[in-house]
């Protein structure tokens, strides 16, 4: 550990001195005190301890969430004063040592970790901001990519931390569940049919149907074959996207609706499917004829109850991912290069392929 020079002209110089010696040795150093003069006009002592000095308590949480610390009761301490005949800032140092090692990387130290953010926070929020609204990275791949460009080291949490008070300015005391169901309101002009769906326990949104004037026009035209899906992380809701697609006489995709479900069980997809049949029914549409899902028991059973007289069929691409998943693991080899893995390699086969069925060969 580098030795810190005795005397230094401002008290910040003297305290930043203190806290690099540290840092060259894996430690943080933070204020605990200061102290003022008779007067109480003007600091004239600056007591430094370890980030770790804080004393071990048990957690009195009655909660479910139960915080960590790293305090380990390090005794590590200096105090750096004022010498009034000088008009100089001396340090000394009340104990040498450390009672734990010291961080080999700088992104384990939540102080070091602040102190290297606080040069760079206007940039990297901007940059924070503008990967949240236009990508779907997670928050260790946008951890990775401040690293790369800003050279400053941010953990997952603090990315998390950062994202929340990006929330906090844009929506002030709203959460994003609240602006979202405001502009479905203030968009009437564009959203044809919007239904929202509250917990009888709790009063929170735990589903909410819409779908826009374009949309309901498709499903006049397309509407005899639905297919359902649901993507995931792909919202600032954690609530699973439950999309409702057709084929046109192009073979082009289009959306027909939407709708944000927080439990993927036949109650909320019944609910997700009675809003259709409402729409339906507003709009003069026949029932659909063909409802193409995955494999899943639950939409399945609610289809069914909602729709008896449609006909089911599995979605083609889920079948073929199935097929690829359990192949692999049967397989010797690769499967690069048979008409399995054609096109993206995620089991999507191209047109011509199509109608030549499967084979690995």
């Amino acid at each position: 550990m580098s030795k810190v020079p005795n005397s230094f002209e401002t008290l910040d110089a003297a305290v930043n001195d203190v806290k690099a010696a540290q840092v060259l040795g894996g430690f943080a150093v933070r204020r605990s005190r200061s102290v003022q003069n008779k007067q109480g006009t003007a600091v004239r002592r600056v007591d430094l301890t370890c980030s770790r000095g804080g004393k071990l308590r048990p957690s009195r949480s009655t909660g479910q969430r139960q915080k960590s610390t790293m305090n380990c009761g390090c005794r590590w301490a200096a105090s750096v004063t004022l010498n009034v005949a000088t008009g100089r800032w001396f340090v000394t140092e009340k104990d040498h040592e450390h009672n734990h090692p010291g961080a080999k990387e700088n992104t384990s130290i939540p102080a070091l970790r602040r102190d290297a953010y606080k040069k760079k926070a206007d940039d990297i929020l901007q940059c924070l901001e503008s990967l949240a609204a236009s990508t779907t990275l997670t928050s260790r791949q946008m951890a990775t990519h401040v690293a790369d460009n800003f050279g400053v080291s941010m953990s997952e949490h603090d990315i998390r931390n950062q994202l929340q008070k990006l929330r906090v300015d844009r929506l002030g005391p709203y959460t994003s569940t609240q602006i979202f169901v405001d502009a479905l309101q203030d968009f009437q002009d564009d959203v044809s049919f919007a239904q929202i769906h509250r917990n009888e326990d709790t009063g929170k949104i735990d589903a909410v149907f819409w779908t826009y004037n374009w949309c309901v026009e498709m499903l006049r035209k397309f509407g005899h074959l639905l297919v359902f899906d649901c993507t995931y992380r792909v919202n600032c809701f954690d609530m699973p996207l439950l999309q409702i697609t057709t084929s046109t006489n192009l073979g082009t995709n289009v959306a027909l609706g939407f709708c944000l479900v927080s439990h993927e069980d036949t109650e909320t997809f019944t609910w997700a499917l009675n809003q259709l049949q409402s729409l339906l029914e507003r709009e003069n549409i026949p029932v659909p004829g063909v409802i193409i899902s995955d494999f899943d028991k639950a939409f399945k059973h609610a289809a069914t109850d909602v729709f008896p007289t449609a006909r089911q069929q599995l979605c083609l691409w889920h079948i073929i991912k199935n097929v690829i998943l359990h192949v692999k693991k049967k397989w010797n080899g690769t499967l690069d290069g048979t008409r399995l893995m054609a096109s993206d390699g995620a089991g999507s086969l191209l047109p011509g392929q199509r109608d030549q069925g499967l084979c690995l060969c």
